[in-house]
């Protein structure tokens, strides 16, 4: 994820990356949707389809190895596990992994009429990220960050499936905590 690339976007450039990603994002949705019911997988927009399609998209995705950076201590270079992490997506599982991020905020947002995207808080690591919002304490869902991860994931280890319910759980836990907040606030009003 390129933190410096959305810090360093205005208030404005940060509103029409989100508009481009989101316009880009549904007309891609109908090759997905297309693509994936060939393949068997229901890709409905549904939370419980998060999991289906990113194993297939993250099944698609392939690296280019990196160089060793030399500003990082040679004890760090020498552990295994940043020598697993030196790739980088190559340039079509970058558009996969966008492709994915927008399906993941797209589910999560048709699934729960309380969400809805936004650009990312600027006190935040998240700041000027296509964001879903909504959820409990203001916690924002960085739907790039989170897809360009479960792809890294997924290059690195398996099975990838675990990894993606996992993600899906925590935000679905953050939604019902924010429902019965939003209940209980209001049965106290009404009391």
């Amino acid at each position: 994820m390129n933190f410096q690339f959305f810090e360093g976007l205005s208030e404005a450039d940060a509103k029409l990356y989100l508009e481009r990603f989101l316009i880009t994002g549904r007309e891609a949705l109908g090759w997905l949707t297309r693509d994936a019911s060939r393949r068997g997988i229901d890709a409905d927009l549904s939370v419980a389809s998060i999991t289906p399609v990113f194993g297939w998209l993250t099944g698609l995705a392939s690296a280019v190895p990196l160089e060793p950076d030399p500003a990082v201590p040679e004890w760090i270079r020498a552990t295994p596990e940043y020598a697993s992490n030196l790739f980088d997506l190559n340039e079509d599982s970058k558009v996969l992994a966008l492709r994915g991020g927008y399906y993941l905020g797209e589910a999560f947002r048709v699934s729960h009429p309380g969400l809805s995207w936004a650009v990312g808080n600027t006190e935040t690591a998240e700041q000027g990220q296509p964001v879903i919002t909504g959820f409990r304490f203001s916690m924002e869902l960085p739907v790039l960050l989170v897809s360009e991860n479960l792809f890294a994931r997924a290059l690195t280890s398996d099975p990838m499936g675990p990894d993606v319910r996992a993600v899906v759980a925590f935000w679905e836990g953050k939604i019902a905590a924010a429902g019965d907040n939003r209940a209980a606030g209001l049965q106290q009003a009404e009391e």
